[in-house]
């Protein structure tokens, strides 16, 4: 009976994490939030270019004290127009965090050190 019990726990085991692998490896890990008439809507970040182009209102994230790689990762989901200025952390954004926009918008990262433009 033992070695039975002891198959069963391992097998248990294989099938949760088969069931962790595909959710967190193999199941889109970015997500897009946007706001519709109807009500919100979560998409993969795989499909935004299609809720880019119905100009849809969305938030601008926060990206103030984020490292640069980051803030841009965190704004590409809902706009590819993205301008630079500086580098290092940002220390000001444009549009403001929070701010409702629609369709794809412009936004300005500013750095700690804004002698270079990028």
């Amino acid at each position: 009976m033992r070695e039975r019990e002891k198959r069963r726990a391992v097998l248990l085991f294989l099938a949760i994490l088969f069931v962790y692998i595909i959710l967190f490896f193999a199941a889109p890990q970015r997500f897009c939030q946007t706001k519709r008439a109807e009500g919100h809507d979560l998409r993969a970040a795989s499909q935004v270019k299609e809720v880019r182009d119905r100009e849809v209102e969305w938030r601008v994230p926060n990206v103030t004290d984020l490292p640069m790689k980051k803030a841009i990762s965190k704004l590409l989901p809902y706009t590819r127009d993205i301008r630079v200025f500086g580098s290092g952390r940002v220390v000001k954004q444009h549009p403001r965090a929070f701010e409702r926009v629609r369709g794809e918008v412009r936004c300005v990262l500013y750095g700690e050190k804004r002698n270079e433009a990028l």
